[in-house]
């Protein structure tokens, strides 16, 4: 957790240092960009009023002496004219200025001497005489069309108020970014903690999973990818949580499918070796019976359980020839009739003749059936029916149907799921439809189930008619050549 805490406060100083170091730059740009504005339109403004009045001063002005010269030039400034305009001579000395006065002192700032020297310029910078910022205009005074200087008309205004404008700009400038930089910082923390919290709930769930709390949760905190990802632990949670509790019921169930014959047999088998049955044969035949068959009984869970241990690895054996279904069927029905009939449970069969043959292992198929078989008599009252059907739909299909209470709605989706028992209460490993569904995938086909609300179940084994073996799926023999082939 501190982890993520230190995490959370390095993601937001590193991004919010380089958010707030862009926008001091944007910043600085806008600043130099409000200055350049101001300063800039100040100067166009006094270039165009120093180009027009030197060429009128050129064209239009009379007199003999620069100083008449300059009083007609002046004369004709606007009165409203907020710009000192001053007339100098060669040497940079005013002449006059727009206020009447004559200075006693010599201008040597740059835009003067460009201005000597025949070019208009413009400067920024203080005043020597009152030390306020000014931006000075000079352009050259030329005798009519001779283009020979003899003075410089000179424009400069203050720019104290501008400079004060421009400052309270740059405040608020200042306070906007300030303002920014504070919002995207809070931002980043709520990114931050809106990517880091979810994954700090994954990553404490997943230690208290991996320690075995098979109940726990993570809060879904939004609907994106991290709040899909949530979803998705909160499913492999719910999925483990259920497995476990499956596992915990097979083996309280499969204890308890053990105990029962290993006790009769154990009972008998103490019974017969104590010698108390020597005379009574009837009960010495009853005895083994009971032993032979609790002994098939277990004998029947390990099959299961070993058969399931087969198809999770991967290690299951097919052997495959050309198998003819109605005769599969046939010998099943003949099978079980006695058996069947000994619990006054009736049998149908009923197939679909010219059938297509399959490629497929009959031995398994068979257990598939005697698996369905199975299941059906459990749960099939006496004087109840089950029927045995074959069809061809796109695929060959084995249908098993009984007319028993059926499966539950809720159990039905996970009926086929490994150890589970919709009746924990009936005998039985919980591994059977689990088994026969591999079994059935492994022959590329399906094992669907349907339980109406009325009652009855119904099973259908559905298999293609050419089976497309892909390589390495698993292992397989063929009776033709009693070979085994690995396809890899």
């Amino acid at each position: 957790m501190s982890h993520l805490h230190s995490l959370k406060r390095h993601l937001v100083a590193r991004y919010g240092a380089i958010i707030a170091i862009t926008v001091l730059l944007l910043e600085g740009l806008c600043m130099f960009a409000i200055r350049s504005y101001y300063v800039n339109t100040i100067e166009q403004v006094l270039s165009n009023r120093v180009q027009l009045t030197a060429d009128y001063y050129q064209k239009y002005v009379p007199g003999v002496t620069p100083l008449a010269r300059a009083q007609k030039l002046l004369s004709s400034v606007d009165k409203d004219e907020v710009a000192l305009v001053e007339v100098l001579d060669l040497q940079g000395q005013p002449v006059l200025d727009s206020d009447g006065f004559i200075a006693d002192y010599r201008h040597t700032t740059p835009e003067v001497s460009a201005a000597l020297n025949g070019q208009q310029h413009a400067w920024v910078g203080k005043s020597p005489l009152t030390g306020e910022k000014i931006l000075a205009v000079a352009a050259p005074l030329c005798r009519d069309e001779s283009r020979d200087t003899v003075g410089v008309l000179r424009y400069s205004v203050s720019l104290e108020q501008t400079f004060r404008v421009i400052q309270r700009l740059y405040i608020y400038c200042l306070l906007v970014g300030l303002i920014v930089i504070a919002l995207v910082l809070a931002l980043c923390y709520s990114l931050a903690c809106r990517i880091l919290l979810p994954i700090e709930d994954l990553t404490i769930a997943a230690k208290r999973l991996g320690a075995g709390a098979h109940d726990v949760r993570v809060r879904q905190r939004s609907q994106d990818e991290l709040g899909q990802l949530a979803a998705t632990f909160n499913y492999m949670s719910s999925q483990l949580d259920a497995a476990e509790r499956a596992k915990n019921e097979f083996l309280s169930s499969i204890s308890h499918e053990l105990r029962t014959p290993l006790t009769s047999i154990k009972g008998w088998s103490e019974t017969l070796f104590s010698g108390k049955l020597v005379d009574k044969p009837n009960q010495t035949q009853l005895g083994l019976e009971i032993i032979c068959e609790e002994t098939d009984r277990m004998i029947g869970l390990v099959e299961d359980l070993l058969d399931y241990s087969r198809l999770q690895v991967g290690h299951i054996t097919l052997s495959l020839e050309t198998v003819e279904i109605n005769d599969l069927v046939t010998e099943v029905y003949q099978q079980l009739t006695i058996r069947l009939s000994e619990r006054h449970i009736g049998l149908t069969l009923d197939l679909q003749q010219q059938l297509p043959l399959v490629e497929a292992d009959d031995d398994r198929l068979k257990q598939v059936l005697l698996i369905l078989l199975d299941n059906a008599l459990k749960f099939t009252p006496p004087d109840g029916l089950i029927s045995i059907r074959t069809r061809f739909e796109q695929d060959i299909v084995i249908t098993v149907a009984d007319t028993g209470p059926g499966i539950a709605p809720e159990d039905l989706p996970f009926i086929k799921n490994k150890f589970y028992k919709g009746n924990s209460k009936l005998p039985g490993s919980g591994l059977g439809l689990s088994i026969a569904q591999n079994i059935v995938q492994l022959h590329k086909g399906r094992l669907e189930i349907a339980s109406p609300a009325t009652g009855g179940t119904t099973v259908d084994i559905c298999l293609p008619q050419s089976t497309p073996w892909t390589a390495g799926t698993y292992n397989w023999t063929s009776k033709a050549n009693s070979t085994r082939q690995n396809l890899s």
